[in-house]
C-alpha cells in the first residue's frame, strides 16, 4: 500500500519497524527463555531491579525506568502475590513503602541475570565490538533527543540517564 506521493509506510518507516522487530525478537526469546520461573519481558526486570537495589521505593523505580505508573504498580502487585517481591513501610518515613526481594528471588537472581545475559549477547552477536559500541552510542543518542523533546513539550519524563 503506498500513500500519495508513492512511498510505502515500511519504506518511510524502515527504522521503526526495524527497531520493533528486534524488540519483538528479544522479548519472545526472553519469554521462551524464563518460562521455567513463570517470569516475563515485562516482569523480570523488576526482580534484578530490586534485589541489585533492596529498599528501592516504587517510586524510585518509576523514576528511573521508561514505564508508566499503572504498569509498575501492576508488575510489582503481581511479583509481591507470586512471590518474587515483598514491600515493607519504611522504618524512617512511615509514607514510604520499600520493595526487598525474597529468598526466591535471591536464590534465582544469577540465574536469571544469566539467562538474560545470554539473550542479550546473541541478538547482539553479529556485530562486531566496535559495531556494539555504535549501535549502544546511537540507541542513547536517540533516546536521549526523545527525552529531550518531550520535556520540552512539558510532559514529564522519567530519567534513563
Amino acid at each position: 500500500m503506498q500513500n500519495m506521493n508513492g512511498n510505502s509506510f515500511y519504506d518511510t518507516h524502515e527504522v521503526e519497524k526495524l527497531t520493533t522487530i528486534y524488540n519483538r525478537m528479544i522479548r519472545l526469546r526472553i519469554n521462551d527463555t524464563l518460562k521455567e520461573f513463570e517470569l516475563s519481558e515485562s516482569n523480570f526486570f523488576y526482580v534484578l531491579l530490586v534485589c541489585e537495589s533492596p529498599g528501592v521505593s516504587q517510586d524510585e523505580l518509576i523514576q528511573n525506568i521508561y514505564r508508566d505508573h499503572s504498569v509498575v504498580t501492576r508488575a510489582i502487585s503481581k511479583l509481591i502475590k507470586d512471590g518474587w517481591l515483598e514491600k515493607k513501610m519504611s522504618s524512617a518515613d512511615k509514607r514510604r513503602t520499600e520493595l526487598y526481594p525474597t529468598a526466591k528471588a535471591i536464590n534465582n537472581y544469577q540465574d536469571i541475570f544469566d539467562r538474560i545475559t545470554v539473550v542479550n549477547d546473541e541478538s547482539i552477536s553479529v556485530l562486531s565490538e566496535e559495531e556494539i559500541k555504535q549501535f549502544e552510542h546511537i540507541l542513547e543518542k536517540v533516546i536521549k533527543s526523545g527525552i529531550e523533546r518531550e520535556r520540552l513539550a512539558g510532559r514529564k519524563i522519567s530519567e534513563l540517564f
